[in-house]
């Protein structure tokens, strides 16, 4: 239950259009949190941050747990929506009192800000009381704004991560889908067409950990997914690279093929966790060909994709779609 008020679309209407809290005057105690939350929701979305908080306020004492659910899920869809307004710090000081749904708070609120607005330049001013993954979320969306879609990829002056993934994507875009092109977009600027805000999405899968990966650094990407950090600067490009491959939703299967035998694991691991779920005529033979791979974790890998027909669109083994913890 707690998941889906969470990730829902915006709650049924319980009364018509409730603007303000004296609207959730008289319900139920069920009914009026409902309403509670409409009202942070619909003052959020009008980029009003003291109605959102006044909405929120009532369940803030956390006398039990059902103020302490409503509390959580009243900040969180305040938070979000005032980040789709624009607000995104205000957003995210709700998205700190959201409790248990404050990490999807901050991911919402962070891929909620428009594509060609900055999401907070000065990140490192407002950073303190937000955790470092909550950061580094805000990070890489402030990164993709920088360049996916812009029509312009010159090599980031910013040694991080983030600036790298977002560099990559736009890279792959500006090279139709080809790694060779891109990866030689590194050493140039790449150029063209800029992408139309409401086009600039792509093709992502939320994280998941597999046992023997977990001292593998990961960095967020676009809408919550997550990305192996290489070992070196070569490494990262070329993991960025792939990433980036697999966002534009034109490229099949067999650009990860030569990268299922990478030496370095990483490189790997990213590869065949892209390629075990795109559709392709060799993928159940390529898959088991890997089978008995002496890495443990392409081995886990390849038996999720046997067992499920990843490749066929089906779900993965619930194991694997646990989120990865943070660094």
């Amino acid at each position: 239950m707690i998941w889906f008020l969470a990730c829902a679309e915006p709650l049924p209407e319980l009364v018509t259009n409730p603007e303000r809290v004296t609207d959730c005057t008289g319900l139920d105690p069920q009914l009026r949190a409902l309403c509670h939350v409409q009202v942070a929701a619909a003052r959020g979305r009008a980029a009003e941050f003291a109605a959102v908080t006044d909405a929120c306020a009532l369940y803030d004492g956390r006398v039990d747990a059902f103020d302490e659910l409503w509390a959580d899920e009243c900040h969180f869809r305040g938070g979000e929506e005032l980040a789709r307004a624009g607000e995104l710090e205000d957003g995210l000081w709700h998205c700190n009192q959201a409790g248990r749904f404050r990490k999807f708070c901050f991911t919402h609120a962070a891929w909620q800000v428009p594509p060609t607005e900055d999401p907070l330049a000065d990140w490192e001013n407002w950073a303190a009381p937000f955790g470092e993954r909550e950061v580094e979320t805000i990070r890489a969306r402030w990164w993709f704004n920088r360049y996916f879609g812009t029509g312009s990829a010159a090599a980031p002056v910013d040694d991080s991560p983030h600036a790298r993934g977002a560099w990559a994507l736009e890279a792959v875009r500006l090279c139709s889908g080809d790694l060779a092109c891109a990866r030689g977009g590194w050493a140039m600027t790449l150029a063209g067409e800029p992408l139309p805000p409401e086009r600039r999405l792509g093709r992502y899968d939320l994280p998941f950990e597999v046992a023997g990966d977990d001292e593998a650094p990961t960095v967020p990407t676009f809408g919550g997914g997550q990305r192996y950090v290489g070992a070196d600067l070569a490494e990262d490009i070329d993991i960025a690279l792939l990433e980036g491959a697999y966002f534009r939703e034109s490229v099949g299967a067999g650009a990860f093929v030569p990268y299922l035998s990478d030496p370095r694991p990483r490189v790997r691991w990213t590869a065949l966790q892209r390629y075990r779920t795109l559709p392709s005529e060799g993928a159940e033979a390529t898959l088991r060909a890997m089978a008995e791979d002496p890495d443990p974790v392409a081995r886990a890998l390849v038996a999720d994709a046997l067992a499920y027909r990843t490749w066929e669109g089906k779900k993965n083994l619930p194991g694997l779609k646990k989120a990865r913890p943070g660094p």
